[in-house]
């Protein structure tokens, strides 16, 4: 796997900053495989689609947020930004309530959390 370089996010909501990981190359090998579609690939690994805010709980989905400033793992950890995580079942569930059009696009990530 080789990592790319880290992107500065923020929520639209509080703007609480985040740091958006993506990779530039990876593999399966060594991957497992579930009857429900998950996949364990320590060389490939998944990040989340939306997330929800540590401060103001509200939700904000990862593609529309704009690129920010890339910058060094070094220079982030000082300035009190927050790696992203995937939702817990709870907050899945609580999101799936709140709009139903959503079921489909959360139900695939939701499965990351199991």
């Amino acid at each position: 796997m080789i990592p790319a370089v880290p992107i500065l996010i923020q929520c639209p909501h509080c703007n609480l900053k985040y740091v958006k990981r993506s990779i530039l190359s990876g593999n399966t090998f060594g991957a497992q495989y579930w009857s429900d579609g998950k996949m364990d690939a320590p060389m490939f690994p998944e990040y989340p689609k939306v997330v929800v805010c540590k401060n103001c709980q509200d939700h904000f989905w990862i593609s529309d947020m704009n690129k920010g400033d890339r910058f060094k793992e070094k220079k982030y950890r000082k300035k009190g930004v927050y790696e992203l995580e995937f939702p817990t079942i709870e907050e899945y569930i609580q999101l799936l309530d709140e709009n139903a059009s959503l079921k489909v696009i959360l139900l695939y990530d939701f499965k990351k959390v199991l």
